[in-house]
């Protein structure tokens, strides 16, 4: 018979024991493990690095430094090479013309030579500041070896003095875990000197409008005295980005006019790169809800799936002010999101009384009849961004053609230009008239400006206006106003310069600042006189639906000191010689015959 094995208790218990000891041995020695792992790709980075409102760190050992990128762009490059493998870091940081998604600006700043598609996109938090990032590969042509993939992810925020800040890493061959880990660590050393949102906050928009924005958005600061409009913004559980903009406006009619949907449109500052963003919101369809409640829908083309989606809603009160609330979905966020955020915003939505926008129509026809129309002679003004010289405009007499002329160039965000023609006379047959022609050209100096669009304006006992686009198709409109408070562009902005503290309203065919946009009918400008700057008279001034004002300084003659826009916009007298020389070498930007 087998004898049984006998173990005491005792041997048992340190058997028990010695296996314990060996498994929490092998997990520290993991986690050790583990832990230098992280440590080797977590590499040094530099001393800080200080542009503006940014200030990052780069990999201590990668070569890097700092140039222009497309448009007022200024871009910081790291870059390192290993056993031909490549990485490139670059952190940017750009002035926008004005509020969009951090996708859509990555959209439009990017050369993008891939694919993109939905799964992409997904939401990412710099500094406290939402944002979105996308990964995407695309082909790289290379001299040595053809066309190579480069592998991209890129994250971006929108900072609301204006700006985005954009940090992008690529790499010839696929990402590893290590990338991952460097662009994480690059990532959270990003930080901003503005302004971090709140997290909701009431929001007194103008004196009789106030919002209650709940906590589940983050509030953005307006630090822009020369915009009108506030903006919030979220990601969702999903990942997607929805954001929500408070524009006020001026309102008369039974529903949203031609007028109000351009000044939409011309928030987004027609890109003839991508004409659909600004379009659509011209050709929106409009919707009534309530008595004081429309939607307004800006159609996407149906094979669109990146792009994000947007609706508007126009609340009204009891006068002639109004609030437009645009809405913004971008992917993967989707309309039911944006249909969410309007069930939480619609209650919490104040408008109160305010004076009807005839009596202001009243005083600007009143105006018009009493002050003479000025011959605007030959002058030259002078464009700039902040510092950044950026293009000019000429205004002159062609005695040949008995018409007077503007031209007005300059270089875009993007890095491209846009060119603006007018010319005014008057007919024996048809009266008054102005004509405009848009031209653009792209990023490289020596470009050739191509036809985008024009239009052209006669007033009689109508106003009518007719549009001319690039594919030769036109289209028309007419308009009769009462009471007749319409101005040709011609005598803009001199007749500012008669407005008094009485708020003031003009029908224009076209302003200073948005020549560019498209306009199908007469636009909205609200006008009002301001406390004087010292011995310069000080007059405010608005188109209708683009949530900006300008200002313009006029000297005890009536004439023009300089103007300030939005988003550091600048103008100011000049001369032929100073333009030249702030643009040689730019064939774009020349003073020659156009």
């Amino acid at each position: 018979m087998t004898r049984a094995v006998y173990f005491p208790r005792w041997r048992s218990l340190l058997m028990q024991m010695v296996m314990w000891i060996v498994l929490g041995g092998t997990i520290v020695l993991a986690a050790l493990l583990d832990q230098h792992l992280r440590r080797a790709q977590i590499l040094s980075l530099s001393d800080p690095i200080v542009d503006g409102p940014l200030t990052f760190r780069f990999p201590a050992t990668w070569k890097n430094w700092t140039r222009r990128a497309g448009g007022d762009a200024t871009a910081h490059v790291a870059t390192d090479s290993d056993n031909g493998v490549s990485r490139t870091l670059i952190i940017s940081r750009q002035r926008l013309p004005h509020f969009m998604s951090p996708a859509q600006y990555m959209l439009r700043a990017l050369p993008l030579a891939g694919t993109i598609t939905p799964d992409a996109f997904k939401g990412v938090t710099i500094d406290g500041w939402p944002g979105e990032s996308i990964t995407y590969a695309g082909r790289l042509v290379s001299f040595s070896s053809g066309t190579d993939r480069q592998y991209t992810v890129c994250s971006a925020i929108v900072l609301p003095m204006g700006q985005t800040i954009m940090v992008r890493l690529d790499k010839n061959a696929q990402f590893d875990q290590a990338d991952e880990q460097l662009y994480k660590q690059i990532l959270d050393q990003v930080s901003t000197s503005a302004t971090r949102p709140s997290e909701g906050a009431t929001i007194q928009l103008t004196e009789n409008i106030q919002i209650d924005v709940p906590v589940e958005l983050s509030v953005y600061d307006q630090p822009d005295s020369l915009r009108r409009s506030r903006a919030a913004a979220a990601l969702t559980d999903e990942g997607g980005w929805i954001s929500v903009e408070f524009v006020p406006v001026m309102f008369s009619g039974s529903e949203p006019s031609p007028s109000l949907l351009a000044g939409l449109a011309a928030r987004e500052q027609l890109d003839s790169r991508d004409p659909s963003l600004a379009d659509r919101w011209i050709t929106a369809e409009g919707s009534a809800q309530s008595p004081n409640h429309w939607t307004i829908d800006p159609q996407d083309p149906p094979d669109e799936v990146i792009t994000g989606h947007r609706v508007a809603h126009l609340l009204t009160g009891d006068g002639g002010q109004g609030l437009i609330v645009v809405l913004n979905a971008a992917t993967p966020a989707s309309f039911a999101d944006l249909d969410h955020l309007w069930d939480e915003l619609a209650a919490n939505i104040h408008i109160g009384k305010s004076p009807p926008l005839i009596h202001a129509l009243e005083t600007g026809a009143a105006l018009l009849q009493r002050t003479a129309a000025a011959n605007p002679g030959d002058s030259w003004g002078l464009w700039s961004s902040g510092s950044v010289q950026i293009g000019f405009t000429h205004e002159y007499v062609e005695r040949g053609l008995k018409s007077a002329l503007r031209y007005t160039v300059v270089r875009n965000w993007s890095g491209t230009a846009t060119a603006v023609d007018q010319q005014w006379g008057s007919s024996g047959d048809s009266g008054p008239w102005a004509t405009m022609i848009r031209a653009d050209a792209e990023a490289k100096l020596d470009s050739p400006r191509a036809f985008f669009f024009g239009e052209t304006t006669t007033v009689s006992d109508w106003i009518v206006t007719n549009v001319r686009d690039r594919a030769g198709h036109e289209s028309s409109t007419s308009n009769r106003f009462s009471p007749p408070a319409f101005v040709l562009s011609r005598y803009l902005p001199e007749a500012l310069s008669h407005v008094e503290k009485t708020p003031t309203a003009f029908w224009t065919d076209r302003f200073v600042g948005v020549e560019a946009e498209l306009f199908p009918s007469p636009l909205l400008l609200l006008a009002q006189r301001m406390e004087n700057s010292g011995r310069l008279r000080c007059v405010e001034a608005q188109v209708n639906g683009t949530g900006e004002v300008s200002r313009w300084y006029f000297a005890a003659d009536g004439a023009l000191d300089h103007a300030d826009f939005a988003g550091d916009l600048h103008l100011r007298p000049s001369s032929e010689g100073e333009i030249e020389s702030a643009f040689a070498g730019d064939h774009r930007l020349t003073t020659q015959p156009h």
